[in-house]
């Protein structure tokens, strides 16, 4: 409203606008034979959030077969301006505001692009990422609820029906599921071996030398498919039986 101009020299003072796509109008007054003639202008500006990046670049590393989570964000760009894409045979994908990347079997490196998209429609190159790309991390074995290096009571071990295969504290990814094909019981001292079936539960076998293992060893060892597909050998458990 004419009204509300102000007169200004020099630069306009945008300071204190909120994040996101603005526009600045007014008018310019251009002498034209003597005349004042009262020109229209405007110009759309955007102003990024306050952001900050912690990184460790020495831990640029993605997992095969493992949903790895990346966080892009470019100041001076709405999120729905910001793309991401990948190098080396990468999926992304973008779940509850986080980009999702998913790396095939066979890649060891893989670039990640983030790009904007400027108001005229043209694309920008904002910052790329080189990661590294390994194999998922071996799982433990649990027996129930029982760890590798733990000393288990005899009535405990005998109860027990099943093994796990997931990471322990010291590996901090989540939501990994690997399905077992095969394994073996053994227990210090007895001749005959226990079978685990592919669904994790122990053969008869198996439970007959738990039943025996009061004061030995027990080893229990399986082989894996990981999210990748790929088959390996877990860590194996083993503890002793008091």
């Amino acid at each position: 409203l004419p009204e509300r101009w102000t007169e200004s020299k020099g630069g306009i003072n945008l300071n204190g606008a909120k994040a996101g796509v603005h526009r600045v109008k007014g008018a310019i007054g251009v002498k034209e034979r003597n005349d004042i003639v009262w020109k229209q202008w405007s110009f759309d500006y955007t102003v990024g959030e306050p952001m900050g990046v912690v990184s460790q670049p020495n831990m640029r590393l993605f997992y095969r077969g493992y949903d790895n989570v990346i966080e892009a964000a470019a100041s001076g760009f709405s999120p729905d301006k910001v793309s991401v894409s990948g190098s080396g045979g990468c999926r992304i994908s973008r779940s509850n505001g986080k980009w999702v990347v998913n790396v095939g079997a066979g890649v060891r490196e893989a670039t990640i692009t983030v790009r904007g998209e400027k108001e005229d429609g043209s694309i920008v190159n904002i910052a790329s990422s080189t990661f590294e790309v390994k194999p998922l991390p071996r799982p433990e074995i649990f027996l129930g609820g029982i760890s590798s290096g733990q000393s288990q009571g005899c009535s405990n071990v005998r109860a027990q029906q099943r093994i796990l295969l997931k990471y322990g504290p010291g590996v901090p990814l989540t939501g990994v599921h690997f399905d077992i094909i095969e394994g073996i019981v053994e227990v210090e001292g007895v001749m005959r071996k226990g079978r685990i079936l592919s669904n994790g539960s122990l053969d008869a076998n198996a439970k007959a030398i738990l039943k025996q293992a009061c004061g030995k060893k027990v080893t229990i060892t399986c082989k894996y498919r990981d999210p990748s597909r790929t088959i390996q050998n877990a860590s194996p458990l083993i503890f002793r039986v008091s």
